[in-house]
């Protein structure tokens, strides 16, 4: 009987891409946000972080990747940095550009 066995791991240099598609930057808004993130990986995502002024917020592990974001927490006028960060099932993570959205 022969038996192969493949011990390594395949090696995923690929990094996951996406992008903010809901707010749009510079947008006003208020109330409740859907934050939307669209995310595209070879090995498939395991995770997105969906970042409010640098610090997450939510994690969603399934599509679609959408956070309903409470605005309340902030005064009319505020400027407020989202961006989100997308992890692939081998950990490569990728971090979006951040957009700014005022708070009305």
């Amino acid at each position: 009987i022969m038996v192969y066995v493949n011990n390594m791991a395949d090696d995923d240099n690929t990094f996951p891409t996406g992008s903010i598609s809901n707010p749009i930057s510079g947008q006003t808004v208020n109330g409740m946000v859907s934050f939307s993130v669209s995310a595209n990986d070879n090995s498939g995502i395991s995770e997105v972080n969906f970042l409010v002024e640098n610090e997450i917020a939510f994690t969603d592990n399934e599509a679609p990747y959408v956070y309903e974001w409470d605005t309340s927490s902030f005064a009319s006028g505020d400027e407020v940095v989202l961006s989100a960060s997308i992890t692939d099932n081998s950990g490569n993570t990728t971090t979006l550009q951040p957009i700014m959205v005022i708070i009305e």
